[in-house]
């Protein structure tokens, strides 16, 4: 079954299990993993969660499915980290995305898109200098390239305000 396939499954109807194969990041043993990522106990992920620890603890240690409805329930460290791994195999990268009020200033916010284009442009000139792309260089141009899509996202939010609001003050 493909990665999409599973994910509808994962993201619709509540009561359907995810279905994936024995270790696809909705299984048990990922589960698990993503609990011990997020520095978290099984007790406390069961309190937070509402799921009862018996049956969160079975399902941890099964190699199967967890159900879709636990994902909504599960505290938004363990959750990340399943999302993470959801994204990874579907090839897609995560990043921070900014709220309207994490913009202090909207020059700021301009200046931000700026310098993190200008990272992403710095960071791929020197990684194509030798004819090369090493996986270091990758991993760079994958964090810059993160950095300035955030920030390029602060500056949308702040548009999406504005239509909303219908006018905001600017921030400088």
């Amino acid at each position: 079954m493909s990665h999409t396939v599973w994910l509808a499954i994962a993201f619709g109807k509540g009561r359907q299990m995810v279905v994936t194969d024995t270790e696809g990041p909705c299984s048990g043993p990922a589960l698990q993993r993503a609990i011990a990522l997020a520095g978290m106990s099984i007790s406390e992920v069961s309190r937070l969660s509402g799921i009862h620890r018996t049956r969160l603890s079975e399902a941890l240690h099964m190699r199967r499915g967890v159900p879709a409805r636990w994902l909504p329930m599960l505290p938004p460290a363990v959750l990340g980290h399943v999302v993470a791994g959801l994204a990874e195999v579907c090839g897609l990268g995560l990043c921070d995305l900014p709220t309207a009020e994490t913009v202090t200033s909207d020059v700021g916010a301009l200046s931000d898109v700026v310098s993190e284009s200008a990272d992403v442009a710095r960071v791929y000139s020197e990684a194509l200098r030798d004819g090369y792309l090493c996986a270091a260089e990758a991993e760079a141009m994958e964090r810059e390239c993160d950095e300035a899509i955030a920030a390029l996202l602060s500056v949308r939010m702040r548009a999406r305000a504005a239509k909303r609001e219908r006018v905001i003050g600017v921030a400088v």
